[in-house]
């Protein structure tokens, strides 16, 4: 009788909680009380659910992933952001993560969409030739792809060598010094932050932009920081000028109005005043965004819950 060996392919979580993927399916290893209804997650069922779909439709997790996308899919999203910077040559490359490939360096903005779009909370991938070969095709540079590490400081020192103007997305941790002490030029977006200790809210307040998915210590540390908050369910807080200029190409394009609003009010940011910029429902116009003076951070009631 064969035996098929089986080995670990990928870790990701989703809303906290951490699945396997093994032998093809998913593997709960750790559970997480968190109900998202921006996501639409209240158990570990439907984290599972959203993991395996995206494995059917867009092939992650496979040789068939989805590497080109030119969708969005979230208004306040890293790679969202990223994608309208490098369009606006505010940036020239990005480096972030991809399952199947581990850490990516491109200065395509469908690629970065494609790769970050519908990804979230890689942990830990393994090389899967098609994606590599697919990737170095469109011009993208893999760091390792025999191992498939995912090591975004070691990308972002590479990325140097290639481009002037990058963007990394990183976790909350002491990598965010590292990336700092490399170059002036790097934009640091934390992602991925939910569970994050005092300590790594503490590193998060030195990046540019950082996420509060369902973090309680991004909200009350690095969100007293913020010089602007986008949206107020899942906040993300703009720390630094650079995050500034970075978010207009993705504010103008949302809302022409809020985005000049923004530019005009950069000085009076650089002043001390502290703005959110969330949507707004209007009966006549629909849905748009709304730019106010306020003390940050805003939070609401609705979003994630519990915080961790």
């Amino acid at each position: 009788m064969l035996m098929t060996e089986l080995f670990i392919e990928d870790i990701v979580e989703r809303c906290n909680r951490t699945f396997v993927h093994i032998g093809g399916d998913f593997v709960l290893i750790e559970d997480s009380p968190i109900h998202c209804p921006f996501l639409k997650v209240t158990d570990w069922r439907e984290a599972w659910m959203t993991l395996y779909l995206r494995k059917l439709k867009l092939g992650q997790f496979t040789d068939r992933r989805q590497i080109i996308d030119y969708n969005k899919y979230v208004p306040f999203g890293a790679t969202e952001i990223i994608m309208e910077a490098l369009r606006k040559n505010l940036l020239d490359a990005a480096v972030v993560a991809c399952d199947g490939a581990g850490t990516v360096i491109t200065d395509r903005p469908d690629i970065v969409q494609g790769i970050g779009g519908r990804m979230s909370g890689l942990v830990y991938t393994t090389p899967r030739n098609h994606v590599i070969k697919k990737l170095q095709k469109e011009h993208a540079t893999v760091l390792d792809p025999e191992k498939a590490r995912i090591d975004m400081v070691e990308g972002a020192e590479i990325a140097l060598t290639l481009h002037k103007k990058i963007a990394v997305t990183v976790t909350a941790s002491a990598d965010i010094e590292e990336l700092k002490n490399l170059s002036q030029d790097i934009s640091i977006f934390v992602v991925h932050t939910t569970g994050i200790t005092p300590e790594q809210a503490e590193y998060a307040t030195k990046a540019d932009i950082v996420w509060g998915c369902a973090s309680k210590y991004t909200r009350e540390v690095t969100g007293s920081h913020a010089l602007v908050q986008l949206g107020v369910g899942i906040p993300v807080f703009v720390l630094t000028t650079r995050g500034l200029n970075l978010i207009v190409p993705q504010i103008s394009e949302l809302s022409p109005k809020t985005g000049e609003a923004l530019k005009e009010s950069i000085s009076d940011i650089q002043s001390g005043s502290t703005y959110v910029i969330h949507h707004k429902r209007d009966l006549k116009t629909g849905i748009d965004l709304v730019m106010k003076r306020c003390t940050l951070p805003v939070l609401r009631q609705s979003g994630p819950h519990p915080l961790l």
